[in-house]
């Protein structure tokens, strides 16, 4: 191993440090939202992105001061085959690191009962889908509001982890459109 891989090693360590610091204060306050943790979808390219530009900035200005610093000890040759190396790692480690995080992040039976930011999107995209769906079919504005935000909430509390599982393994919102159509319902009702 060459004298510049080593002082690379110690860039990517370095940098990867001080990215995870970065993030802690933000954990600390806000937990993991749901651009940040998909356990229903361990393999979200989305989840992947966040992480890697929000871990993968710092270690790869690292590696490119240490190059340059350390560009006499080897050849150019060796030194860009050095830096494709340390950029490998540094889009790996964030995919293994959001790999883990979903894999083992936990998930409640109820997901998205308790007021968080799971919750907020789940409803907010409910509405949307219920507004836009109601809108389409010569409902009025005024008379949409109330009846898209108890089916949204209504959905919300009643999906459980296992009907976002299935729906989401399927390809198809079979479980989640049950839950709608009773939700509608119920809505009407009231």
């Amino acid at each position: 191993m060459n004298q510049q891989l080593r002082s690379l090693i110690k860039a990517l360590l370095w940098g990867f440090g001080v990215s995870a610091i970065t993030q802690l204060d933000h954990f600390f306050k806000n937990g993991l939202g749901p651009h940040e943790v998909d356990p229903f979808d361990v393999f979200d390219p989305i989840i992947f992105a966040y992480w890697f530009g929000s871990l993968g900035g710092v270690p790869l200005l690292f590696v490119m001061v240490t190059i340059v610093i350390k560009r006499n000890l080897v050849n150019f040759t060796q030194s860009v085959l050095n830096f494709l190396i340390a950029t490998l790692f540094i889009c790996l480690i964030p995919i293994i690191f959001s790999i883990g995080l979903n894999f083992f992040y936990p998930i409640p039976e109820f997901p998205f009962l308790e007021k968080g930011p799971f919750r907020d999107e789940i409803v907010q995209s409910g509405y949307n889908g219920c507004a836009s769906r109601l809108l389409r079919n010569g409902y009025k504005a005024d008379e949409i509001k109330d009846l898209c935000i108890c089916v949204a909430n209504e959905v919300a509390d009643s999906t459980t982890a296992l009907q976002m599982k299935a729906d989401i393994k399927s390809g198809a919102p079979q479980m989640i459109t049950n839950n709608i159509v009773e939700a509608y319902s119920l809505c009407v009702k009231k």
